[in-house]
Protein backbone atom coordinates (compact mmCIF):
# COMPACT_ATOMS: atom_id res chain seq x y z
CA UNK A 1 0.00 0.00 0.00
CA UNK A 2 1.19 3.56 -0.53
CA UNK A 3 2.30 5.02 2.23
CA UNK A 4 0.22 8.85 1.90
CA UNK A 5 -3.35 9.03 2.98
CA UNK A 6 -5.73 11.84 1.80
CA UNK A 7 -8.40 12.35 3.82
CA UNK A 8 -11.49 12.34 0.74
CA UNK A 9 -14.96 11.35 0.55
CA UNK A 10 -14.93 7.91 -0.11
CA UNK A 11 -17.61 4.90 -0.71
CA UNK A 12 -17.60 1.81 1.33
CA UNK A 13 -18.13 -1.63 0.21
CA UNK A 14 -19.53 -4.57 2.26
CA UNK A 15 -21.19 -7.73 0.74
CA UNK A 16 -19.66 -9.79 -2.17
CA UNK A 17 -15.87 -8.00 -1.89
CA UNK A 18 -14.95 -10.58 -5.13
CA UNK A 19 -17.74 -8.97 -7.35
CA UNK A 20 -17.47 -5.50 -6.61
CA UNK A 21 -13.31 -5.94 -6.78
CA UNK A 22 -13.90 -7.44 -10.46
CA UNK A 23 -16.73 -4.33 -10.99
CA UNK A 24 -14.37 -1.69 -9.81
CA UNK A 25 -11.36 -3.06 -11.93
CA UNK A 26 -13.53 -2.77 -14.83
CA UNK A 27 -13.52 1.27 -14.31
CA UNK A 28 -9.86 1.20 -13.22
CA UNK A 29 -10.37 3.05 -10.05
CA UNK A 30 -8.20 2.92 -7.12
CA UNK A 31 -9.64 0.58 -4.29
CA UNK A 32 -8.84 0.58 -0.60
CA UNK A 33 -8.18 -3.23 0.25
CA UNK A 34 -9.42 -4.61 3.93
CA UNK A 35 -10.21 -8.17 4.82
CA UNK A 36 -14.15 -6.90 5.64
CA UNK A 37 -14.57 -3.89 2.92
CA UNK A 38 -13.47 -2.31 0.27
CA UNK A 39 -13.30 1.48 -0.14
CA UNK A 40 -13.57 3.86 -3.53
CA UNK A 41 -13.52 7.26 -4.61
CA UNK A 42 -17.15 8.48 -4.76
CA UNK A 43 -17.96 8.11 -8.60
CA UNK A 44 -21.96 8.68 -9.83
CA UNK A 45 -21.05 5.78 -12.33
CA UNK A 46 -19.18 3.56 -10.18
CA UNK A 47 -21.65 3.77 -7.43
CA UNK A 48 -24.34 2.69 -9.91
CA UNK A 49 -22.66 0.12 -11.13
CA UNK A 50 -22.00 -1.62 -7.28
CA UNK A 51 -25.53 -0.73 -6.68
CA UNK A 52 -26.65 -3.00 -9.51
CA UNK A 53 -24.64 -5.59 -8.09
CA UNK A 54 -26.69 -5.62 -4.67
CA UNK A 55 -23.73 -4.55 -2.66
CA UNK A 56 -23.94 -2.22 0.69
CA UNK A 57 -22.90 1.64 -0.13
CA UNK A 58 -21.94 3.59 2.30
CA UNK A 59 -20.57 7.34 2.15
CA UNK A 60 -17.50 7.81 4.68
CA UNK A 61 -14.77 10.54 5.58
CA UNK A 62 -11.80 9.02 6.04
CA UNK A 63 -8.11 8.65 4.92
CA UNK A 64 -7.92 7.05 1.71
CA UNK A 65 -4.55 4.25 1.02
CA UNK A 66 -5.44 2.80 -2.52
CA UNK A 67 -3.40 -1.02 -3.17
CA UNK A 68 -0.63 -0.93 -5.47
CA UNK A 69 -1.65 -3.50 -6.90
CA UNK A 70 -3.46 -2.65 -10.53
CA UNK A 71 -0.98 -2.56 -12.94
CA UNK A 72 2.26 -2.02 -10.77
CA UNK A 73 2.22 -6.06 -9.86
CA UNK A 74 1.23 -7.61 -13.61
CA UNK A 75 3.93 -7.71 -16.48
CA UNK A 76 3.62 -5.77 -19.18
CA UNK A 77 1.00 -7.01 -22.01
CA UNK A 78 2.51 -8.81 -24.55
CA UNK A 79 0.68 -9.67 -27.85
CA UNK A 80 1.66 -12.51 -30.15
CA UNK A 81 1.05 -12.71 -33.50
CA UNK A 82 0.83 -16.77 -35.18
CA UNK A 83 1.87 -16.90 -38.93
CA UNK A 84 1.17 -20.30 -41.07
CA UNK A 85 3.91 -22.25 -40.39
CA UNK A 86 3.97 -23.29 -43.97
CA UNK A 87 7.12 -22.94 -46.02
CA UNK A 88 7.36 -22.45 -50.18
CA UNK A 89 10.22 -23.89 -52.01
CA UNK A 90 11.72 -21.40 -54.64
CA UNK A 91 13.70 -22.27 -57.68
CA UNK A 92 17.17 -23.15 -56.19
CA UNK A 93 15.11 -25.54 -53.71
CA UNK A 94 15.50 -23.37 -50.97
CA UNK A 95 12.42 -22.70 -48.35
CA UNK A 96 10.80 -19.15 -47.49
CA UNK A 97 9.81 -18.36 -44.92
CA UNK A 98 6.13 -16.62 -45.59
CA UNK A 99 6.29 -12.95 -45.89
CA UNK A 100 3.99 -10.44 -44.20
CA UNK A 101 0.58 -11.33 -41.91
CA UNK A 102 -1.03 -14.62 -42.40
CA UNK A 103 -4.79 -15.48 -42.48
CA UNK A 104 -6.86 -17.65 -40.08
CA UNK A 105 -9.38 -17.78 -43.32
Amino acid sequence: MSSTSQKSTLIELRGDLVRAALCIGRFHAPCQIEPDRLLVMADPALSAALSDLGLALTPVDEGFVPSDLPASCTPARRVVTHGSHATEEDEDGEADLPSGPSSNA
